[in-house]
């Protein structure tokens, strides 16, 4: 290969380079909008959370911002960067973390089971079966399964109908 030619490829590889800076760099502008506009929002429904008016609708719309925001943060507008391993890699990483909070959860929460079935201090009340469920099946739990069905189902609901409305 003669010097015109390598020189020709670094050329082409310098302008390749710039190309992606600047994919980048707009890239990086419009998610920095978009998660501007999230954080708006968000700061509206905290204050609509605080006067105490529609306090478990506005942590639902809470949560589905919050969802949005965390699909809005992939790298490109499908989400892939192009590289198999890096993208198999990252497709991975949300549904483990899933999987591993809710293992931790129903662990803690079988736990809390065994101790309200069989109290270790005198003083403690025996339960029913039915009783420690109801115990244990509180106002919290149900917005974290909330937010969590939200996020996987409300999203993709939500996504399927923007694409249809777009097309």
């Amino acid at each position: 290969m003669t010097e015109h030619e390598h020189a020709i490829r670094i050329a082409v590889l310098e302008e390749q380079i710039r190309g992606v800076r600047e994919q980048q760099k707009s890239h990086n502008t419009a998610t920095q909008a978009r998660f501007d506009e999230l954080d708006d929002k968000v700061d509206q429904l905290i204050a609509m959370m605080n006067r105490g008016r529609g306090a478990y609708a506005a942590s639902m719309a809470l949560a589905g911002v919050i969802g949005a925001a965390l699909n809005a943060g992939a790298g490109t507008k499908d989400g892939a960067l192009g590289i198999v391993w890096v993208d198999a890699l990252a497709g991975s990483v949300r549904p483990m973390i899933n999987y591993c909070f809710f293992a931790a959860y129903l662990l803690i929460k079988l736990c809390q089971f065994g101790m309200l079935m069989n109290p270790a201090l005198p003083w403690q009340p025996h339960m029913t079966v039915t009783e420690a469920i109801a115990a244990l099946w509180t106002p919290d739990d149900m917005g974290i399964f909330s937010a969590i069905i939200a996020f996987w189902f409300g999203s993709r609901a939500l996504s399927k109908f923007r694409s249809q409305k777009v097309e």
